[in-house]
């Protein structure tokens, strides 16, 4: 029950102007919760955003003046993707659309939303 909730959840996301697909990954062993119906991410691609995540964590220290990591975003030539923490352990990775602006606020309020449908 709790998997086809948070499924519904991220294909809603997914319908967000902008976003295309959303996916719930295990921030250490890379492992997919859930994701929306829709998937833009190659084979392996929310496993391997993780890395990315794992990474900063590794080098966060010389970036703690500009405070605490919200998302991390990169813009490949099709599609920009977006990894934030839900709740410990748990990354929302959603991918967007090149040239369409993403309101990452709203996306970063979905995330810890989703991040309470997990803790349950």
């Amino acid at each position: 029950m709790k998997s086809r909730y948070l499924r519904h959840k991220l294909s809603a996301l997914a319908q967000v102007r902008g976003v295309t697909s959303c996916v719930l990954v295990d921030a250490d062993s890379g492992l997919i919760w859930e994701r929306s119906e829709t998937m833009d991410l190659p084979e392996h691609g929310a496993e391997l955003m993780i890395d990315f995540w794992r990474l900063y964590q590794r080098a966060g220290g010389a970036f703690r003046t500009l405070g605490s990591l919200r998302t991390i975003a990169l813009q490949h030539e099709k599609r920009n993707v977006h990894v934030m923490e839900c709740v410990a352990g748990v990354l929302l990775v959603v991918t967007s659309i090149v040239g369409i602006p993403v309101d990452e606020i709203t996306l970063a309020q979905k995330a810890l939303e989703l991040g309470q449908l997990v803790e349950r």
